[in-house]
């Protein structure tokens, strides 16, 4: 008789826990992502040379709508700057990082309240890496960007990065194999 209340209370348990995973995983959550198309670049040259550029390039909007607090991971994104054909800077990358303003450089992982909606700037950060450019050389010789979702290999960008190719191949890489998410041309 103790047996078969046991099983009651661990078959009791067993289905309070799949209700609660699946009421969970399946609560009314939405995300979209739009970009811009006008532009507002920033940029830092406090130490006498360009050190990077940035503009706000869209905005996340999120709605947890649910009763549960959520975790949610914002995507990984590849951003490449596209170069006029009679660009005569020696640049030494095309790709930019792209995250959240409000959350800081580097981070991706955002805790949402149960019954909210939020907003995110999304930013794009591009770092020169020579002291020979300047922002009228950056305005005048970008003509477009693309950005492309970062693909689910472990650690694709870092470990592009760090080959023998260098930072430039990454967009030509993603040019070759992928399908951009958003093309913005000036």
């Amino acid at each position: 008789m103790k047996r078969v209340f046991y099983f009651y209370i661990l078959g009791f348990c067993l289905f309070i826990s799949i209700f609660l995973f699946v009421l969970y995983h399946f609560q009314d959550f939405s995300s979209e992502i739009s970009f811009n198309d006008d532009f507002e670049i920033s940029a830092d040259d406090s130490n006498g040379f360009l050190r990077f550029v940035e503009s706000p390039i869209g905005v996340l909007k999120i709605s947890n709508k649910g009763i549960f607090s959520k975790y949610y991971e914002f995507p990984s994104f590849v951003g490449c700057l596209e170069f006029s054909n009679y660009s005569n800077i020696d640049i030494s990358s095309m790709d930019f990082e792209i995250y959240l303003k409000e959350l800081g450089f580097g981070k991706n992982d955002l805790f949402l309240e149960s019954k909210k909606d939020f907003s995110y700037t999304v930013v794009g950060r591009y770092f020169v890496n020579s002291n020979k450019i300047s922002l009228n050389d950056i305005k005048e010789n970008v003509v477009g960007f693309k950005i492309y979702n970062s693909p689910k290999e472990k650690d694709f960008y870092s470990s592009l990065i760090d080959s023998v190719y260098g930072k430039s191949e990454i967009c030509l890489d993603l040019e070759k194999n992928y399908e951009p998410v958003y093309s913005s041309s000036f």
